[in-house]
């Protein structure tokens, strides 16, 4: 019944869009570590890896003050490698909570049966590439047959007891490396029972700027857009669900940024109405982009309580910039516009 109200409340505030808002967020994005296992050549968290990790009573005093619908264990580190993982997992469970794990899943082989379990919802698996040696140029590691294994043996699972979760899905993170094998992350995605396949923009900011030519300095040219819409169209043929469309629409605004031509404008946002970015420690922000790009956290909720930085002098202003189209941050500045027409498409068209 909680969650129900607070849904209605959220969408109340959506529609009216004021600064101070009564919901709680319907979703949290939670860090469960600093800590990874891999060595990722656009990663910031390796300049500052300070391999904190999240207490399951600390992650229980946050479900307590937020009462989300959903969650999303992500950010900085890698989340298996907490051990207390599939208890908090297991807890959203008993709870009704939704769940979803942002994951580089070279652990994954051997928790499937944990992760299922527990009753985690969709499994996101950050991958770049479409085989080993990409895989291995771009993460540092020869971990990609290990993941396949991983992902094959979900669904072994899933088939043996007829299960329809956890959702799988690629996260892809587009580079020079792996811009020319996205027809063939499609048809590997095909082949093994991909759900669905995130493609995403690098982000640019102060500590990758040194990097940006030998990241992104081939791909980022308008005339790479005719590409993404033959990509598309394999998509559509092999039925694999992507947010090509979205890359598209955005390429041209994305590329003259990166080229340091024009900012793009970042018309809309719902994250400060919707959502929280938690860290290890219980720094607060509406997503991860901004703690980890910009050090910016909107209070600590372990010191703070709930509305003293919900509604705080920080939220208060990113809400009113976006009410007013305009953009506070640099990390907002090569994150798609989603306003509230998108998530209603997106929440039709997919099941997950």
């Amino acid at each position: 019944m909680k969650y129900n109200l607070n849904l209605l409340r959220s969408i109340i505030s959506l529609i009216r869009k004021k600064t101070i808002i009564k919901n709680h967020p319907i979703h949290l994005q939670i860090e469960p570590t600093t800590s990874c296992n891999l060595n990722c050549n656009f990663c910031i968290s390796k300049f500052d890896r300070s391999n904190k990790m999240m207490s399951y009573s600390n992650f229980k005093k946050i479900m307590d003050i937020f009462h989300p619908n959903s969650v999303t264990f992500s950010g900085r580190g890698e989340p298996l490698l907490n051990l207390d993982l599939q208890r908090m997992i297991d807890y959203c469970k008993q709870t009704k909570i939704v769940t979803s794990i942002t994951t580089n899943f070279t652990l994954g082989g051997e928790l499937s049966d944990d992760l299922i379990k527990a009753g985690v919802g969709s499994i996101r698996v950050s991958i770049d590439s479409s085989n080993k040696n990409t895989y291995k140029k771009i993460r540092g590691v020869d971990s990609f047959d290990s993941i396949i294994d991983g992902i094959n043996k979900i669904n072994s699972i899933k088939a043996k007891y007829k299960l329809k979760r956890p959702f799988l899905f690629f996260e892809y993170v587009i580079l020079d490396d792996n811009f020319f094998e996205i027809p063939s992350i499609l048809k590997l995605a095909s082949k093994i029972n991909i759900n669905y396949i995130n493609f995403r923009f690098l982000q640019v900011y102060d500590k990758i700027l040194d990097k940006k030519s030998d990241l992104i300095g081939k791909i980022t040219h308008k005339k790479n857009k005719d590409k993404l819409n033959e990509y598309l169209s394999i998509a559509d043929d092999l039925g694999v669900n992507t947010n090509l469309d979205e890359i598209i629409l955005n390429w041209g605004d994305y590329c003259n940024y990166c080229n340091l031509k024009k900012t793009p404008k970042q018309t809309e946002c719902l994250h400060p109405w919707l959502q929280c970015f938690v860290s290890c420690d219980g720094q607060v922000a509406p997503c991860c982009s901004l703690l980890d790009n910009e050090g910016e956290s909107f209070g600590n909720i372990f010191t703070h309580d709930f509305y003293s930085v919900w509604n705080g002098e920080k939220f208060r202003a990113i809400r009113g910039a976006f009410v007013n189209k305009k953009t506070i941050y640099n990390s907002c500045k090569t994150c798609p516009s989603k306003d509230i027409s998108f998530f209603i498409k997106k929440a039709f068209k997919y099941k997950f």
